[in-house]
């Protein structure tokens, strides 16, 4: 077996299926499904389907708690899981750059392996293309995922209204920071590392307690103060958060100090919010207390009416009692962190 990869790996020739069968099945036993045909047919016939794509072409691949492979299953699967659907099928897209070497792409292969397989995942389809040294940088992925839709309501930014809690599911700002961190070659703490996870079983914790989920969202991209104007523009309403309950670790704040970052521009790839009735707020923070890697769990802020003359807008409140308003990200603060 070669050492790297060549442009033949993408040819569809020989080094290309000694690559699937030597490397990338192994690597994938008991998640993909084999098919003679140029398409995987599947049986199913549900009353409703969830479909997220997404590409990932994060900066360095390898990054402290994870690596792009690992992020390119929670990625996908965590949108489906925002939805309320249960991640069944995954397609899976690489880009290689010719000269990449394979051990690198064996780990993150079994890495892809073991986060499908801990999900029940399977995957139904696959692809690789070779381009040439210099054309691209390492490696890309692109991955589908299909899922079943688990309740008879889906959550989404119209089930808000005013007085709905905001909940985190966890800390805040972490893989955006190690990802920063990782590539400029910083060192605040040794110990911080990327949330990245995948989402999917705290929703079904949360929906076998019958917790109405009415809004879900993972907080990547803008972190949650990109999120928080998203629902708001979808919504009609706005969000009034608590500065002093905005759940931190102290590694993280300390380097956002440091670095003049406010946190909560700064992506997470394993906590979500959800919003939910006043009511249903205590059930849900005993539940994720009770689960590994979320005790920090936290209720950050409410959903409140929208002044006319203002629209609908997202504003903090000072641990002092001051309010300001929370900007819009303009420009990507930190590119390719998924």
């Amino acid at each position: 077996m070669e050492k790297r990869i060549l442009l033949a790996h993408g040819n569809g020739g020989k080094l290309q299926q000694d690559l699937l069968h030597q490397v990338v099945f192994p690597a994938w036993q008991e998640v993909v499904m084999s098919s003679d045909r140029d398409s995987q047919v599947l049986s199913w016939a549900p009353e409703a389907l969830a479909i997220s794509t997404d590409s990932y072409v994060v900066n360095p691949l390898f990054f402290p708690g994870g690596n792009i492979g690992h992020l390119a299953i929670c990625g996908t699967t965590n949108d489906l899981a925002m939805s309320g659907a249960q991640p069944l099928y995954l397609t899976v897209g690489f880009i290689l750059e010719e000269g990449f070497p394979i051990e690198d792409f064996q780990k993150i292969l079994t890495s892809m392996g073991e986060t499908a397989r801990s999900l029940g995942l399977k995957i139904a389809a696959g692809d690789i293309k070779v381009v040439e040294k210099g054309k691209g940088d390492g490696l890309f992925i692109n991955t589908t995922g299909i899922g079943q839709l688990m309740t008879p309501v889906t959550p989404g930014p119209d089930r808000i209204r005013p007085g709905n809690k905001i909940i985190v599911s966890g800390d805040l700002a972490r893989h955006g920071l190690v990802i920063m961190m990782s590539r400029e070659g910083m060192e605040f703490s040794s110990d911080l590392v990327s949330d990245c996870a995948p989402l999917w079983p705290i929703v079904k914790a949360l929906q076998e307690i019958n917790v109405d989920l009415l809004c879900l969202r993972d907080l990547t991209r803008g972190g949650l103060a990109t999120a928080l104007h998203e629902l708001a523009h979808s919504s009609g309403h706005s969000f009034v958060i608590e500065e002093g309950q905005l759940p931190l670790l102290d590694p993280t704040q300390g380097a956002c100090e440091v670095l003049g970052i406010e946190p909560i521009y700064l992506a997470c790839e394993g906590t979500m919010l959800i919003a939910v009735a006043p009511q249903q707020e205590k059930k849900v923070l005993e539940l994720l207390h009770c689960l590994p890697g979320h005790q920090m769990a936290a209720t950050i802020g409410e959903v409140v009416a929208t002044h006319a003359e203002v629209g609908p807008e997202v504003r903090m409140r000072g641990q002092w009692g001051g309010e300001r308003r929370v900007s819009s990200l303009l420009y990507e603060s930190l590119p390719r962190i998924c």
